[in-house]
């Protein structure tokens, strides 16, 4: 990379309590040093509030996501949907929910003879598992996990995928996993269950914050 390229650096926390003190710092110094690995980069610009410039900024506590008015279902036909994706992260629910992947995403899976792989495919209630575990974690809000993504399980399933695989390379290792935007076609059984279409919508617009699958501390998961 050469001297003078401007990159991006997307941080995301999970503790409401962190924001204040991590702003405050990096406001009070200034254009700090970022050392990543071996690079050093220097701090130009920080934003934290979404834009038509800015849509990776975004800043909501945990109370506002469970606060939010509950979703209304507005069911689109196949071909208003192919006009125009509605991000899911963006916490909209419709007949189906759609996710950008941007960075390499993946779910370790066991194998009946007990190897761990990689499975790099956007599986609903894979998916569904790693946000509501983050988001019982740390949100103070607990859902049901096992009954959560059993409903996920009888009511979504996969619409449409624009996917490809891709290794991200760490320091001593790879990881294979899959980037591209994914469809999820919701039942008519799961639009009926409002309670449930509204902690799914919820944990959707989280997996902004948490990302999906494995090592999102590193960079992996970015979802969209």
């Amino acid at each position: 990379m050469a001297a003078g390229t401007e990159c991006r650096l997307r941080i995301a926390l999970l503790d409401d309590a962190l924001f204040r003190p991590f702003s405050e710092a990096i406001l009070s110094l200034g254009q700090p040093a970022i050392r990543l690995g071996k690079a050093e980069f220097l701090l130009a610009r920080v934003t934290c509030v979404e834009s038509d410039d800015e849509p990776e900024a975004r800043y909501e506590t945990y109370q506002e996501l469970v606060d939010r008015e509950p979703c209304t279902v507005d069911r689109r036909t196949t071909a208003d949907a192919a006009e125009g994706p509605v991000h899911g992260s963006r916490s909209t629910v419709h007949d189906g929910m759609s996710f950008r992947f941007t960075s390499p995403t993946a779910f370790r899976v066991r194998m009946s003879a007990g190897e761990r792989v990689n499975w790099p495919l956007p599986d609903p209630v894979r998916c569904a598992r790693s946000w509501v575990r983050r988001w019982n974690e740390f949100s103070g809000f607990p859902f049901d996990e096992d009954a959560l993504c059993a409903k996920v399980e009888g009511g979504v399933g996969l619409a449409r995928h624009d996917l490809r695989t891709r290794m991200m390379q760490f320091p001593r290792t790879r990881e294979l996993g899959f980037v591209g935007e994914v469809d999820w076609h919701l039942t008519k059984h799961a639009l009926a269950d409002e309670p449930f279409l509204r902690q799914l919508r919820t944990l959707a617009r989280y997996a902004f914050y948490c990302g999906t699958g494995i090592k999102t501390a590193m960079g992996m998961g970015a979802t969209m």
